[in-house]
């Protein structure tokens, strides 16, 4: 549990990372082989879940969330806390679609949430039951650290109205970088990227 406890700490930096699905091949990759796009977001796709989070008497939240981690039987899910708590709203049920298992949804609880962090972590359990095999997801695609720099690109995948890894055409460009924050200007975003890659 001590080891969870670290991934959680260091999620809101992860979040930021992997929020940011950086096209700069530079970034990616420290290779010369010849970049393939889409291949390469395919692969780290399947870290981006979908959520529609329900309430009992309101509209539901459409979200997304990153996958940082498994553990047994289960997966570790982080999001943004607003997507699954609204101010005067618990969630009655969270459902999370995976890239991989498209049409499937499996329902996922809340480990922990910090609305102050804007961090939830959710878990998936029983995976064997869903068919889902916790050890076949690229989680060596999740970054503790990267290099990045004021213009690389960057593109917001997301859940907007439901409308599932949608993302832009074109790239944006980060802005600016300090200790907490990624910035970027993008008129791509809309309610339902928050908490996603």
């Amino acid at each position: 549990m001590k080891h969870l406890s670290h991934k959680i700490r260091c999620l809101k930096w992860l979040m930021i990372h992997v929020f940011l699905l950086v096209c700069n091949q530079h970034f990616l990759f420290a290779q010369e082989d010849k970049f393939d796009f889409d291949k390469e977001f395919e692969q780290t796709a399947q870290l981006i879940v979908m959520l529609k989070v329900e309430y009992a008497d309101e509209t539901p939240t459409f979200g997304a969330g990153i996958i940082f981690n498994g553990e047994k039987d289960r997966l570790f899910i982080a999001t943004a806390s607003h997507v699954v708590y609204r101010v005067t709203s618990k969630p009655k049920k969270i459902l999370v679609k995976f890239k991989t298992f498209p049409g499937k949804e499996v329902i996922a609880d809340v480990l922990k949430n910090d609305a102050d962090l804007d961090l939830a972590v959710l878990t998936v359990t029983d995976l064997k039951e869903h068919g889902i095999n916790g050890c076949a997801f690229p989680f060596d695609r999740l970054p503790m650290h990267a290099d990045l720099e004021r213009g690389d690109e960057v593109l917001p995948v997301g859940n907007p109205a439901g409308v599932s890894w949608a993302m832009p055409v074109e790239a944006d460009k980060i802005s600016q970088i300090d200790e907490s924050q990624i910035v970027f200007q993008s008129t791509f975003i809309r309610n339902g990227h928050s908490g996603g890659g």
